[in-house]
């Protein structure tokens, strides 16, 4: 009764929109337009109701009694209010919901997927598209990016008026993203319509905005939590990456050390004035240069190597404290791509890809190491006598096989069988063998006093024959690389990996 005197105190006798949980529409609600039309005396309490699904924590619904409550408060510990919309407007609203580590996840990949292209489409709009000539210069491939647009806008009007489909809408959104990625990516002379990719990067923007999940002024992506704007650090961040970029070049390509020093002598008038004193992140790029091309320099005198090293380091350390994601190009030719974006957020990626990359050098390094010990033990095995390493399968429950047993019985086998139907030559050779080995296999079978047949000895015998083969091989395999002077490499070789 309180949830209708409340809501009819404030909004009288009639609403518009009234909103709950899906469990509240029977009996509560109808309660509510019981309770509520009966007082006011008609039949029209609630336009609309909006039955929002339940959340679920890791596949069960949230419920303090099962202990997986969590708080607006405490997910934003570890995740950004982008990335929580996101993962709500990807599962439809009026169906259980579900808050896990999968759709977090798929969440923070949408939202690096936006803001990858709107960096992109900035960068492109930075490039001196207008000095050459504006158009559809690629009719068909134009034609079909401005088709894929009108597409997506259509699906987006669509997905809004059908009950407020926000799963359709990201789809949409992310399809159009990665149509543009691909027509972005074309190989030279294919030349995009700057204007249309800016189009598609507006209307998704506006379509963010409606959601709540861009916010601000700009026509294009989401706000930077950087303190300076894109115009003010063009100037500097251009002179940086053109700098990088050729000195780069130059390394890659083991030029001479004489080039890159000309290159640092060609910024230095670009370090003096490249930003406005008031403009605070372009004076911390302008330092980044400066500190960049004193860098470079101290580097040429160590080789080609060290200037690479520098490159990386201003990329993944220098500049991303001060939240400029610089991404390199994927052509020769092609120039880096410098973006804006939260300086926590880059260095989070940054020590993850560094997490990465050393885990798999662990691994690489582990891989490596079993491959050295298998080594390292097939030469130990090697370097023994073969029948000192065949004593416990000499060992009969009778007694012992000796090492003359074994070479006899090497001497009584048939000789190898060739494909085919045997030879009148093999079976001759073979029956003789036979002959041979029956009283040989009779007299071991004896000495067993009775313990042994001639059959288990045989098996035996066998058995010890073919790991002897083995052991051969191994002892041939140790003396053609050097013996015991290679293990003693070898072991060493391990045990400077291990330690």
């Amino acid at each position: 009764i309180e949830c209708s005197v409340v809501a009819g105190d404030i909004l009288g006798a009639n609403m518009d929109i009234h909103a709950g949980g899906s469990d509240l529409k029977f009996p509560h609600h109808d309660n509510e337009l019981a309770q509520s039309e009966a007082y006011y005396g008609h039949h029209q309490w609630v336009n609309y109701f909006f039955h929002a699904g339940h959340l679920h924590i890791k596949g069960l619904k949230m419920s303090k009694s099962l202990k997986n409550f969590i708080t607006i408060r405490q997910a934003l510990q570890e995740h950004s209010a982008r990335q929580i919309r996101l993962m709500f407007l990807m599962q439809p609203w009026d169906r259980p919901m579900n808050f896990s580590d999968q759709t977090v996840g798929a969440a923070k990949s949408k939202e690096a997927q936006f803001k990858n292209f709107f960096g992109t489409v900035k960068a492109l709009i930075r490039s001196k598209w207008l000095d050459e000539e504006v158009g559809w210069r690629s009719r068909e491939e134009d034609r079909a990016l401005y088709d894929q647009i009108a597409d997506c806008q259509s699906k987006c009007h669509h997905g809004f008026c059908d009950n407020f489909n926000t799963p359709q809408v990201v789809d949409a959104l992310s399809s159009l993203v990665t149509y543009c990625n691909n027509y972005l990516s074309r190989p030279p002379p294919a030349a995009p319509a700057v204007y249309l990719v800016q189009k598609a990067a507006v209307y998704i923007t506006q379509i963010l905005k409606v959601v709540g999940v861009a916010e601000g002024a700009d026509d294009i992506g989401f706000p930077v939590s950087s303190a300076g704007s894109e115009a003010e650090v063009e100037g500097p961040l251009d002179a940086l990456t053109e700098f990088r970029d050729a000195v780069r070049s130059i390394a890659r390509k083991k030029g001479p050390v004489e080039e890159i020093l000309g290159a640092c002598d060609a910024v230095a008038d670009k370090v003096q004035a490249s930003a406005p004193a008031a403009a605070r992140l372009s004076d911390q790029v302008a330092k980044v240069l400066a500190d960049f091309a004193g860098a470079i320099r101290a580097a040429a005198a160590g080789g080609h190597g060290a200037v690479l090293t520098a490159c990386d380091h201003v990329r993944d350390d220098a500049l991303t404290a001060i939240g400029v994601r610089l991404e390199d190009a994927t052509r020769e030719g092609q120039s880096s791509t410098w973006k804006l974006d939260d300086p926590e957020t880059l260095m989070k990626e940054v020590a993850a890809r560094r997490a990465e990359a050393e885990e798999r050098a662990k691994q690489a390094k582990a891989k490596a190491a079993a491959k050295l010990q298998q080594e390292v033990d097939k030469l130990t095995a090697g370097s023994a006598d073969p029948f000192e390493t065949l004593k416990p399968d000499l060992q009969l429950e009778g007694g012992a096989l000796s090492q003359a047993d074994v070479e006899a019985w090497v001497g009584m086998q048939p000789p190898p069988k060739a494909k085919g139907k045997p030879t009148p030559e093999w079976l001759e050779a073979s029956r003789a063998a036979t002959e041979k080995q029956a009283p040989f296999l009779k007299k071991l079978a004896d000495s067993s006093e009775g313990k042994l047949t001639e059959k288990a000895i045989s098996k035996r015998l066998d058995s010890v024959l073919k790991k002897k083969e083995a052991l051969d091989k191994q002892c041939e395999e140790y003396a053609s690389k050097g013996g015991a002077a290679y293990l003693a490499k070898k072991k060493e070789e391990l045990a400077a990996m291990l330690g």
